[in-house]
């Protein structure tokens, strides 16, 4: 796996456990170098989180990459709407998806080709911005989560690794840490839509997150194979 899949995961890991009333900036790293930055604004009272990432130059080693992304959920977090407005070095796109979970659908409305389509969905199924804010939000246990992947549905398993003291640009924090490993329900190709979501859910991906006590996402890690992306936390503001 490349170095700008991984960026592409660890903005998605990041962009999920925000607080409510919260403005961050981060630094997306890989190799001790720093690629790309970062910016997310949420509010859990309501029910969206909005990021926007865009690196700091193209390259062999790091894509063209200015996309936006804004998850919409109600007070269980489960998604309402979400919408990804995609800039890449060879993709320009936006995607729209409206979650009907009262009849176990969703339908996706994608600008390219425009198309439109609705595909099933199980009960209780999230994005992975909506189950990572029901984490951070503190109603999501160790277990087992279903989640929407570009109309594939993965299981998500949520573990916690225990309590550590890490040091950030910020100074030091105790944190909780977690880690998410994913899983399809189908053998079928997830289609592409975009590097984050193509490249976090993968059997062989491990999403590591340390989360403070006053909750505030700290690191998140992205491991595949030999290959790690890390995200660093510059400043943050309450709103």
């Amino acid at each position: 796996m490349s170095c700008k899949n991984l960026a592409c995961a660890i903005l998605f890991c990041i962009c999920a456990v925000l607080l409510p009333g919260l403005s961050l900036e981060y630094d997306i790293r890989s190799l001790g170098l720093k690629i790309a930055d970062l910016s997310l604004n949420c509010s859990v009272a309501d029910g969206y989180i909005e990021a926007s990432a865009e690196s700091e130059e193209s390259s062999a080693f790091f894509p063209s990459l200015d996309n936006q992304y804004r998850s919409e959920f109600d007070e269980n977090f489960l998604p309402r709407k979400y919408l990804r407005k995609i800039k890449q070095t060879k993709l320009s796109d936006q995607v729209e998806v409206s979650y009907f979970h009262f009849a176990h659908y969703a339908k996706v409305n994608q600008q390219n080709g425009k198309r439109s389509f609705s595909y099933a969905i199980a009960d209780s199924t999230r994005d992975i911005f909506s189950l990572l804010a029901m984490l951070i939000g503190g109603r999501a246990e160790p277990g087992e989560y279903s989640v929407d992947g570009n109309g594939q549905l993965w299981t998500a398993y949520l573990s916690k690794e225990g309590r550590e003291r890490i040091r950030t640009n910020l100074g030091r924090f105790s944190c909780t840490k977690y880690a998410l490993r994913f899983k399809p329900q189908s053998p079928d190709k997830m289609p592409y839509v975009d590097m984050v979501t193509h490249n976090l859910l993968k059997e062989d991906s491990k999403l590591t997150l340390w989360i403070s006590e006053d909750l505030i996402p700290l690191k998140a890690v992205v491991n595949r194979g030999l290959i790690s992306m890390s995200w660093e936390i510059r400043d943050y503001q309450n709103r």
